[in-house]
């Protein structure tokens, strides 16, 4: 199976470098952009299923692509694809939010959290930092990561092609799971593609 990941276009809220997890915003005219320009490069690939987040934006990213798309797609939607939930820091703008976190885990700056920390403890330090806890750690998203992938796996043949629009940490942290040497810290573009393909009882990431 091959299973292509495309992140959705830039919103309001990247714009203004704010939080972004289970709160939603729409695309800016850029997002909208970057979503056609994301189906025109993938035209042509025989998709066989569309699968997005129930988040307004990734629903919005998946509208865009269909007009290039080959096939009677149409976009599936599951809460299960969610961006990770940042709780009482939704909304809230980045630099702050990222130097409580730094602060919390002792460490300087971002470059050195991302390089002395992994993605789990900052998600558990997100959850207990959080005033009221709602903010989704570490076990929770890896669950929910394992439920996501089981329901592509089960509802699709092994020769199927399945697009699938969720989120930046979301394909962050399958990354760091199927793409070694990938580094935490290392930015997952708006609209941009990353290919898994599966390998035995697994997935591996290949160049696209």
């Amino acid at each position: 199976m091959e299973l292509y990941l495309v992140r959705h276009g830039e919103t309001y809220l990247n714009r203004y470098q704010r939080m972004q997890g289970w709160s939603d915003s729409f695309l800016t005219p850029r997002g909208e952009s970057q979503a056609r320009a994301c189906g025109q490069k993938l035209a042509g690939i025989p998709f066989t299923r569309l699968y997005a987040s129930d988040s307004g934006r990734t629903q919005a990213t998946a509208q865009l692509l269909l007009p290039s798309l080959t096939g009677n797609l149409a976009v599936e939607i599951s809460r299960l694809f969610r961006e990770t939930a940042f709780g009482g820091f939704e909304g809230a703008k980045n630099a702050p939010t990222w130097a409580q976190i730094c602060q919390a885990l002792g460490q300087p700056s971002l470059d050195a959290l991302f390089t002395h920390t992994s993605l789990a403890t900052i998600l558990d330090t997100f959850k207990a930092v959080d005033p009221y806890h709602d903010a989704e750690d570490n076990a929770q998203m890896q669950a929910r990561l394992d439920q996501g992938l089981a329901k592509i796996r089960r509802e699709n043949a092994a020769t199927a092609k399945v697009l699938l629009v969720p989120h930046g940490n979301y394909i962050r942290m399958l990354k760091l799971r199927y793409a070694p040497g990938f580094s935490a810290h290392t930015e997952i573009a708006n609209a941009g593609v990353t290919k898994l393909v599966t390998r035995a009882d697994s997935w591996v990431e290949v160049a696209f």
